[in-house]
């Protein structure tokens, strides 16, 4: 993104790179493949990739255990769970940007005080909180969303 607005403000665009992403979409497209996908995968890291395919593998497990119907509407209560967790995640982040500023403008460290050695620092912790997560999406995406009228 740094070159393309570079090279638009500066009056030097690479013309050689856009043309080449515009035949790899073409050829990516006509593989039947999306290409906003595609790019995703491309530019993002394997971290970040792998949550999202976790997630497409739990709507993949909601689609067959739920019969859709015809006049089902986009809105589901996966698709509003799934929402709330992300405006969620937005939230704690701002609240630890917030607190990174505090500490940084206070000289204290370690505001909230966690210690050091305790077993939240191990990375099974964050793999059983994110199979928890996946798990709550799976049941809350299950249930009917119930007519407000």
């Amino acid at each position: 993104m740094a070159t393309v607005v570079n090279g638009i403000l500066g009056r030097k665009l690479p013309w050689g790179l856009v043309l080449l992403g515009v035949f790899l979409v073409i050829a990516v497209e006509i593989l039947g493949i999306r290409s906003l996908s595609f790019a995703v995968g491309a530019y993002l890291s394997i971290a970040t990739t792998l949550a999202i395919f976790a997630g497409g593998i739990v709507r993949w497990m909601i689609d067959r255990a739920v019969e859709k119907t015809e006049s089902e509407s986009e809105v589901s209560p996966g698709s509003l769970y799934a929402s709330g967790l992300i405006a969620a995640g937005g939230i704690v982040g701002l609240i630890g940007v917030g607190l990174k500023l505090y500490e940084t403008a206070t000289g204290k460290q370690d505001v909230l005080s966690f210690p050091s050695n305790n077993f939240l620092h191990h990375d099974w912790v964050s793999v059983l909180m994110f199979v928890l997560l996946a798990g709550s999406l799976y049941y809350f995406a299950r249930k009917p969303l119930k007519s407000g009228n």
